[in-house]
């Protein structure tokens, strides 16, 4: 993950909110602060949310992976992470009856490129099938932390 934006900034530890809609504000106002995402990126990520949920049932904690394309939103490939102090919920990927799940951590996705968005969601999924990684990221305590975590996947 070292040719990704990923900066302290980026990630929200025990993060208090509501919606998922709230995270995924929350996180990209970080993104703009960084000069990685132009504002519009939020609505463009929510829109296809509404089309393609993203939460994600995996174990031993839920994950979603919102996302939009980058259409010149994109400043820096970046990527923006919260661990949440309680889940909330999301409509599961791929769910045709809106199946909600109580995620616990987003991992927000802003790639400049569609190639660069599928490497980053490959390289998710080595984190998402390994419950270990899940673990560590869900039980951090500094952003420092969960980079730590992110930039030694193997």
């Amino acid at each position: 993950m070292n040719d990704v934006y990923l900066k302290e900034e980026f990630i929200l530890n025990n993060y208090k909110c509501e919606k998922f809609e709230d995270v995924i504000y929350a996180l990209c106002q970080r993104l703009v602060e960084g000069k990685a995402i132009e504002k519009e990126y939020f609505d463009a990520v929510i829109e296809r949310e509404k089309k393609f949920p993203t939460g994600l049932p995996t174990e031993p904690y839920k994950v979603a992976i919102p996302h939009a394309s980058g259409d010149g939103l994109v400043l820096k490939s970046s990527l923006a992470v919260a661990v949440l102090n309680k889940p909330v919920n999301v409509i599961e990927a791929g769910s045709s009856v809106g199946k909600n799940l109580k995620v616990d951590i987003v991992f927000l996705i802003a790639m400049k490129s569609a190639d660069g968005q599928l490497d980053m969601l490959r390289r998710l999924n080595e984190i998402f099938t390994k419950k270990e990684y899940l673990e560590k990221i869900k039980n951090s305590e500094t952003p420092k932390e969960v980079i730590n975590i992110l930039q030694n996947v193997e």
